[in-house]
């Protein structure tokens, strides 16, 4: 459809094959009815229009235009190119939401049904008109390298995840981390500098965070990195900026209830290598911050000590 309007006038109108909708004022009207079809383009500010259901075999390839029918099915939503693709209607649609380019628009009741959201670097997802803001639900991942506009809260069950190997995330309202939720942070580098290249940073140009009771912070290490336990680096207390310039932060005391360390590079545990070492969360103004306290490697503490004994026995020789 490059021109004017296809309606629907019962369902199932159409093949089994791909359904492009390209042009200012090209329109696939549904109507209330539904179908199933292969891959669905919408590009050069298109429309899908109606309130029937929008089946695709394939995928969604969202470039610019608007969608007011609820998309279904297994495969991904893909959102490429400048210029914006507007959900306005509950999908259901269980395939990843990849944002690459440009922005993705929740209105009114619009919204996303995967399992995986990724928001890469330079795109955005904007649900700033939501009601109640943007619910992060059980099951539910948000992979955010780029902009998030509007309010966001994590459910029980939920994980969000700033950056993507790692990144910064641009939050331009509140962040609530519920109960149960999950926060998932990457560090690549034997490092405690490159925020958004080594690692993770939420940045916020607006609103407030506010972390609940019980939600479980995963430390990931070995996910494309260099880090290594062993290094010098982890041989001295170390400290990393994770939310940074929140209008104010509210948390209960020790911010996360659950701490898991991930493994570095080599599969390695840090209390196998350093026991003693922790990790821990602390807030001083509007940032929150991560600490690394540290415990010298085991040589060192043995030559230490074998350092001291020598000069008692020196002293008692004396």
């Amino acid at each position: 459809v490059s021109a004017g309007t296809l309606a629907y006038g019962v369902s199932n109108a159409l093949s089994t094959g791909a359904v492009t909708v390209n042009g200012a004022t090209a329109i696939l009207a549904l109507g209330a009815n539904s179908d199933s079809v292969g891959t669905v383009t919408v590009a050069g500010g298109g429309s899908i229009t109606g309130s029937g259901t929008l089946t695709s075999t394939g995928t969604f390839e969202m470039q610019s235009g608007s969608v007011s029918a609820v998309l279904a099915g297994n495969g991904a939503v893909n959102k490429t190119t400048t210029g914006s693709v507007t959900f306005s209607a509950a999908n259901t649609y269980v395939g990843n939401t990849i944002v690459s380019g440009g922005t993705l628009i929740l209105s009114g009741s619009g919204s996303v049904a995967s399992s995986v959201i990724q928001v890469q670097q330079n795109a955005s997802l904007d649900a700033s008109t939501v009601a109640g803001g943007f619910q992060l639900k059980n099951g539910q991942k948000l992979q955010n390298k780029g902009t998030f506009l509007g309010n966001l809260t994590a459910q029980s069950g939920s994980t969000y995840a700033p950056g993507n190997s790692p990144g910064t995330a641009t939050q331009t309202g509140d962040l609530a981390l519920n109960t149960g939720s999950n926060f998932e942070w990457e560090l690549i580098a034997n490092t405690d500098t490159g925020a958004g290249t080594n690692f993770d940073q939420t940045v916020f140009t607006a609103g407030a965070l506010t972390i609940e009771t019980g939600v479980t912070a995963n430390l990931v290490f070995n996910a494309g990195s260099a880090v290594d336990w062993t290094n010098a680096f982890w041989g001295s207390d170390q400290q990393w900026v994770v939310f940074s310039n929140a209008s104010s932060v509210t948390s209960v005391a020790g911010i996360f209830t659950t701490i898991n360390v991930g493994a570095d590079i080599n599969s390695q545990n840090l209390a196998d290598v350093r026991s003693g070492a922790t990790f821990s969360f602390t807030s001083d103004g509007n940032n929150v911050y991560l600490n690394y306290s540290a415990i010298p490697e085991p040589s060192t503490t043995l030559l230490l000590a074998g350092a001291l004994t020598a000069l008692v026995v020196f002293r008692r020789r004396r």
